[in-house]
């Protein structure tokens, strides 16, 4: 039952034969709509209930209980359950209506998978280098330049085993290390004597030359003040066995020279030719 105070009619037109009626509460919420009223046990603005946030009206065939104070008042009843409130047979709350109980959705089993582990590629072992850390696929070898020697930074790094920097200024090769020391000893030894070509003051070089040549060099006239080697003694010569004159074999008598053919006779110089024309040739 709705109280004509609050309420009032307003009548749409819907169609040429059928109106509707539709009843709005102070706030304008629908009567009729559980969304916009008050169900059963429930609290709404028009039972007294000064929170707004509850609904205007109470829902259909649902009335505000005649009760003040307590649980009861300020909330939605059937006529029924007002008239046992008024005759003090039910002075506790009511359980609300059930809810509509919706059916459960059933488990939803998902699919299993097998996981597969994952796979990493097959590690890639690292060269290996000796222990003095000279790569032998990228070192230089006699002759070949490295950065080592003062290369450039496209050359190898480092000369290989057994191979060292040419001595010397601005060398930047690599040679064995059998020849650099030979190198070093020669290097060392010009800064007591002067080699072939090199100037000495025994010569008349300048002071800071070395002082005199070395062994097997001496001072030339006509070489100025640089160091000749000297020539190595000449060997004498070696003669062979004296040859006996070879005895030429005794020839057949009857060995003569046919036609066309050459005779010493005739002036050939060859032994091996016969010595006479045959018989009736000249």
């Amino acid at each position: 039952m709705f109280r004509p105070s609050t309420l009032f009619a307003v009548v749409l037109c819907a169609s040429p034969i059928v109106a509707q009626v539709r009843l709005e509460g102070p706030n304008g919420l629908l009567v009729g709509n559980t969304n916009t009223c008050a169900p059963r046990g429930e609290r709404a603005v028009d039972c007294g209930s000064s929170n707004t946030g509850r609904p205007d009206l109470c829902c259909d065939e649902l009335e505000c209980s005649k009760r003040s104070g307590g649980n009861l008042h300020m909330r939605c009843w059937t006529a029924t359950e007002i008239a046992e409130q008024e005759a003090g047979e039910n002075t506790d709350v009511p359980p609300p209506a059930p809810s509509v109980a919706f059916p459960p959705f059933p488990p939803v089993s998902l699919p299993t998978f097998p996981v597969p582990m994952p796979t990493f590629p097959v590690p890639v072992p690292m060269p290996t280098f000796p222990t003095n850390g000279i790569d032998p696929n990228n070192c230089a070898r006699e002759g070949g330049r490295a950065q080592q020697c003062g290369a450039a930074p496209n050359r190898a790094p480092m000369c290989c085993a057994g191979f060292v920097c040419t001595p010397g200024n601005s060398k930047v090769t690599c040679m064995s290390s059998a020849a650099a020391e030979a190198i070093e000893a020669e290097q060392e030894e010009a800064k007591t004597c002067a080699g072939n070509g090199d100037r000495a003051m025994e010569c008349g070089a300048a002071a800071g030359r070395p002082p005199v040549c070395c062994p097997g060099h001496v001072c030339v006239v006509g070489a100025g003040v640089k160091c000749v080697a000297l020539a190595p003694p000449t060997p004498p010569p070696v003669f062979g066995p004296t040859l006996q004159p070879t005895e030429r074999p005794t020839r057949d008598p009857s060995f003569c020279g046919a036609v066309d053919e050459r005779a010493i006779a005739c002036g050939s110089n060859n032994l091996d030719h016969p010595d006479k024309c045959c018989p009736g040739l000249i």
